[in-house]
């Protein structure tokens, strides 16, 4: 059960073609789907942020602006961020 190695490598040269092909093609059609006009792409977007869900979030972090008063009630860094 000895396989030529030219077979392994035309396969192998196959194998890689066929995937950037495929990845090529896949960032053409991105490219051509994208638009120039920053107002239509962002069209189906909104910013507003309901008033009371902005008013909820302030008050619960409200204690927390101070970084000691967060450290003294047990909050550390995690995995080395801040």
């Amino acid at each position: 059960m000895t396989t030529p190695i030219n077979t392994l490598i035309r396969k192998s040269f196959k194998s890689s073609f066929r995937l950037a092909l495929v990845g090529t093609l896949a960032a053409g059609a991105t490219f051509l789907a994208a638009t120039d006009d920053p107002q239509q792409a962002h069209a189906g977007h909104t910013n507003e942020i309901p008033a009371k869900l902005v008013e909820v979030v302030r008050n619960a972090t409200r204690q927390f602006i101070d970084v000691n008063a967060a450290t003294a009630t047990g909050y550390r860094p995690a995995f080395g961020c801040v």
